[in-house]
């Protein structure tokens, strides 16, 4: 039997500014490549300087990032990083809440990174759903819709017995 879905949230790459200034330096180094190709002076780096980059900004533009909460489980992915769902039962969990935190101090930036007992999974912001769990792990999931959290919150922590 399926859970109700209490909260979800989805976010793209395009939502994020930072992500528009990557793909300027990725497209001019595109047209560099291009530039070299048309004046003969192509070679194995060239072609590697041209497709590594275009690989990368293709990624970036298909990131995905997806949290779903029900009255039992907390469901999130990362495509394509993290290509398959990683579900959290809400009998694993200790405590659960809303916090804002500084990606590049605390993690060193953005996306999936670890710092000690810490995962953070974050496309873009400065908030997260922190997730402690009982074994110690603490996982950070980066939302845009905070406020929206918070309300549902009360209602999730009291069917689990929090």
């Amino acid at each position: 039997m399926q859970s109700k879905i209490i909260f979800s949230e989805n976010q793209t790459a395009r939502q994020n500014k930072i992500v528009y200034l990557i793909y300027i330096g990725i497209l001019v180094i595109v047209f560099t490549s291009v530039y070299y190709f048309k004046n003969n002076k192509f070679d194995i780096s060239s072609l590697l300087i041209f497709i590594i980059p275009l690989v990368i900004m293709l990624l970036v533009v298909g990131a995905k990032f997806s949290v779903t909460v029900t009255e039992r489980t907390i469901t999130f992915r990362y495509f394509p990083f993290i290509p398959s769902e990683r579900i959290i039962d809400l009998n694993e969990v200790n405590t659960i809440s809303v916090k804002v935190y500084d990606p590049i101090s605390d993690f060193g930036g953005y996306g999936i990174r670890k710092s000690g007992n810490k995962m953070l999974y974050s496309m873009s912001g400065n908030t997260a759903i922190v997730i402690e769990k009982k074994n110690g792990k603490i996982i950070y999931l980066g939302t845009l819709k905070a406020k929206e959290f918070e309300e549902i919150k009360n209602e999730i922590l009291a069917k689990n017995g929090f």
